[in-house]
C-alpha cells in the first residue's frame, strides 16, 4: 500500500496533483512550475514519502485533533508512534504561530526541496 492509499486519497491523486498545479500557478512559483507541469501520481507519492514525517506533524499542528488523528492513523505505525510522542503544548504553540505567520511558505519551501531532491 502506498502513502496515497494510506492517506485515503489514492483514488483522488489526479485531483490532488491538479490542485497543487493550480496553487503553484496562483502563487507564481516559477521555479517549481516546470516540475509541476510533469507532476503525476507517482511523483506525488515520491514527494509525500519524503515528507511523510513532516506532513504528519503539520497535519497535527494545523488540523483539528480528531481529523488529524484520523489521517495519521492511516500512516505508517512508526510515524504514528513518533507523532504520539509530540507534546500537545508544542502543537498549540505551532497553531498560534501559524495564525500569526504564513506557515504555507515554510511548507512550500519543504515541498520545493523535496521535489528538487527527486530530480537529482
Amino acid at each position: 500500500m502506498n502513502i496515497l492509499e494510506k492517506l485515503g486519497i489514492g483514488h483522488d491523486a489526479g485531483q490532488i496533483t491538479e490542485k497543487i498545479k493550480e496553487f503553484i500557478d496562483k502563487e507564481d512559483l516559477g521555479a517549481v512550475k516546470s516540475l509541476a507541469d510533469n507532476l503525476d501520481a507517482n511523483t506525488l507519492t515520491g514527494i509525500l514519502n519524503k515528507l511523510e514525517p513532516t506532513i504528519s506533524k503539520v497535519l497535527y499542528a494545523l488540523l483539528p485533533d480528531d481529523m488529524a488523528k484520523n489521517i495519521i492513523d492511516k500512516l505508517e505505525p512508526g510515524v504514528k508512534s513518533e507523532i504520539d510522542k509530540i507534546d500537545t503544548t508544542y502543537l498549540e504553540d505551532i497553531r498560534k504561530k501559524a495564525e500569526n505567520s504564513n506557515i504555507v511558505d515554510d511548507v512550500v519551501d519543504n515541498v520545493k526541496d523535496a521535489i528538487g531532491g527527486l530530480f537529482k
